[in-house]
């Protein structure tokens, strides 16, 4: 018989799984091939990993640059360029086995350098390149050009609105506090303004800029500085701009905007917006001082003052305010305007109608109306 020793200790075997799995790195955002146009950019990704990570390296043009604290799941980068450049970008992760898991390649354009702009005639050429990001250097009159025997005259239409319905302005502009003075705009067609149609995304789009003695005219979607502006994303907001003059069209016709809106998940900003001394008169609906129409966007800090004429809908500062989705705000802004009906439908001193669709809210606080 074998004898045993009663106080031996055995000791458990562990076995060690070998982790042999590389982690799996997606890229969510820039989109492959994207435009961006500032000097940061967020370069959003996914790791899927069953052990954790030990750090993350992203990899842009030539640059290198190593991230700790990476989590499985959604991770965000932040990178500021130092340039324009166009360039091929990825991330790799290694596991805390030391697997390395790398994501596809894609493509970038850093394009945040100002096109800058002098004349009526500069401004105009906005339509060669409607991603570009532009800055006023000093203020300038567009009524030569616009008028009979100008460069703009354009056998009497006048300056072209930036942008249309199957190519937008996807642009920024700064009018660094300078003024543009006597813009001449006389079509029959829909979208007319400086800029006809804007669809923008993130951030600040059009700021600090002054439009004096307009006379703008249109059929649909009209205004002084915009006749249609959609927002895709977050923001896209207008920030510090004045108007005044004269804007004539059907529907949706403002001093400042014909249709002003934001995007279903988000609501862009409008603040400091002002329309002094303007006369806006349209033959149709949705006809304001300010906007003829605002949907999931937010008012702030405005004014309008002058005469307005509509059909119906028709309200000194804004025709018609909505949301869905998103919240439509009107708050701290005023409207001192003549406001005309022909119909007596949806007729107000500062908002014609304030309603809401769908799951949208509507508020209008601290702002009145006189005149």
């Amino acid at each position: 018989p074998s004898s045993r020793d009663p106080d031996r200790v055995i000791e458990p075997i562990i076995v060690i799984e070998e982790d042999n799995v590389n982690p799996v790195v997606t890229l969510s955002s820039p989109a492959n091939n994207s435009v961006v146009k500032n000097k940061s950019v967020s370069f959003t990704f996914n790791v899927e990993e069953n052990r954790s990570i030990d750090y993350c390296v992203l990899n842009v043009g030539n640059d290198s640059n190593t991230y700790t604290g990476i989590v499985k799941g959604e991770n965000t980068i932040n990178y500021t360029f130092a340039n324009d450049e166009l360039l091929d970008w990825n991330i790799s992760c290694i596991d805390s086995s030391g697997n390395i898991g790398v994501s596809p390649t894609q493509f970038l354009n850093v394009d945040f350098n100002l096109y800058q702009i002098k004349t009526c005639v500069e401004l105009q050429d906005m339509n060669k390149a409607l991603d570009g990001n532009y800055v006023l250097l000093n203020s300038f009159d567009c009524s030569t050009d616009t008028s009979s025997g100008g460069k703009l005259y354009n056998e009497g239409l006048g300056f072209e609105p930036i942008g249309t319905d199957s190519n937008p302005f996807l642009g920024t502009l700064d009018g660094n506090n300078f003024t543009i003075s006597g813009l001449n705009i006389n079509r029959s067609t829909n979208n007319v303004g400086l800029f006809g149609v804007v669809e923008t995304g993130v951030g600040l789009v059009i700021s600090n800029l002054n439009l004096l003695g307009v006379n703008i005219s249109g059929g649909n979607y009209v205004g002084g500085l915009v006749g249609k502006y959609g927002s895709a994303g977050v923001g896209g907001n207008i920030f510090n701009i004045k108007v005044d003059g004269s804007v004539n069209g059907t529907n949706y016709v403002g001093g400042v905007f014909g249709d002003l809106r934001g995007n279903l998940n988000f609501s862009g900003v409008a603040a400091r917006i002002k329309s002094d001394d303007i006369t806006v008169n349209a033959t149709g609906s949705y006809v304001g001082g300010l906007a003829g129409n605002v949907y999931n966007f937010e008012v702030i800090r405005s004014s309008s003052l002058g005469n307005v004429i509509g059909s119906s809908y028709v309200g000194g500062l804004v025709g018609s305010v909505a949301g869905s989705g998103s919240t439509s705000i009107i708050s701290n802004s005023y409207s001192r305007v003549n406001v005309t009906g022909s119909t007596n439908q949806a007729i107000g001193g500062l908002v014609g109608s304030l309603g809401s669709n769908y799951s949208g809210s509507t508020s209008l606080t601290n702002s009145y109306s006189s005149g």
